[in-house]
């Protein structure tokens, strides 16, 4: 069923799919708490965006997996590139489920805003293994 969708699609539209889906996605993600403390609340995720990289002196590296991510859409058309960019921000960004603490306040939940943050990195990552699969067909 796979094979037969994919020998439809060519590989600049499924790109451009793939792309636009996780852009989507995580621009959704921004719009939503990403995380609630015992103490302070929720976090806006929009605001953990802009402000995460506060956390690196904290030893929190989980915020790297946005870099990663935004790289890896922009070498979208390097797929091995863009294959490992993508990973390496899914690895990034699971790392931080692991964290119990924030600014000495226990993490109580992630909310949605995580969820589709992580989404939209697994989308990205999942389509280029997707694309790569099909160049591979392609080159037969």
């Amino acid at each position: 069923m796979i094979d037969n969708l994919l020998n439809k699609i060519d590989v600049k539209n499924l790109r451009r799919f793939i792309l636009i889906l996780s852009i989507s996605t995580f621009v959704i993600s921004l719009t939503q708490n990403c995380y609630c403390l015992s103490i302070k609340g929720c976090e806006p995720a929009f605001a953990a965006f802009l402000f995460g990289f506060f956390g690196l002196f904290k030893g929190v590296v989980s915020w790297f997996a946005n870099p990663f991510l935004i790289y890896s859409w922009i070498h979208i058309k390097d797929n091995e590139r863009s294959t490992f960019l993508s990973l390496f921000s899914l690895f990034l960004a699971s790392i931080f489920m692991f964290y119990k603490k924030i600014d000495l306040d226990e993490v109580v939940r992630y909310e949605s805003g995580y969820w589709l943050w992580l989404l939209s990195i697994c989308l990205m990552f999942f389509g280029n293994v997707l694309i790569g699969w099909k160049l591979k067909k392609e080159n037969k």
